[in-house]
């Protein structure tokens, strides 16, 4: 419900609860349940360790859209 009126998602660094949200919404964007929606990642050195597993595991293995990974920012 958090995503459906809102126009991105910023994701400050912290425990399992903000990752379960982080990858509900990676998980619309993937299923194209949301369009043009940016996930926006605070403290890019927080984060920079899963994002490159993503893209490196990830995308590799084909179980995640290098295209839908586009809409993740560090900033």
């Amino acid at each position: 419900m958090f995503v459906k009126y809102a126009r991105g998602f910023v994701v400050l660094p912290d425990g399992f609860g903000t990752l379960d949200e982080l990858f509900e919404a990676l998980t619309l964007v993937q299923a194209q349940k949301v369009t043009s929606f940016p996930v926006v990642l605070f403290d890019s050195g927080y984060w920079s360790g899963l994002v490159d597993w993503l893209r490196r595991v990830g995308v590799e293995r084909g179980s995640i859209s290098a295209n839908r990974l586009r809409h993740v920012y560090r900033h």
